[in-house]
């Protein structure tokens, strides 16, 4: 039998290293594996969202800016034709609108 010290001092490693082990998984989860080039965890997820909104902003802007000049230069500019890019991500509301001529 042991001592109730060495059983005590059993448990409390046993306990240390469950949390060790908790710990490098929740480590894992956020940052990514190695094998996986830190590409699946928490923090790539974030930052591919991150650059996914910045991109979609910069390109509003860029079409607003568009069409300001557009409409400021009517004399110029007498057409306008949408044109999407068609794949498996392209939503139907911009499938319908693509080959459609603005005055």
């Amino acid at each position: 039998m042991w001592s109730a010290a060495t059983a005590q001092a059993l448990m409390f490693k046993r306990w240390w290293m469950l949390q060790t082990v908790l710990l490098w998984y929740a480590i894992r989860n956020i940052r990514g594996t190695r094998v996986a080039g830190y590409r699946g965890g928490i923090l790539a997820t974030i930052s591919r969202n991150a650059s996914t909104v910045v991109h979609a902003a910069i390109q509003h802007v860029s079409s607003q800016a568009w069409m300001k000049v557009a409409k400021a230069n009517t004399n110029v500019v007498t057409e306008i034709e949408m044109v999407a890019t068609l794949g498996s991500k392209t939503s139907p509301l911009c499938r319908s609108m693509d080959k459609r001529c603005q005055r």
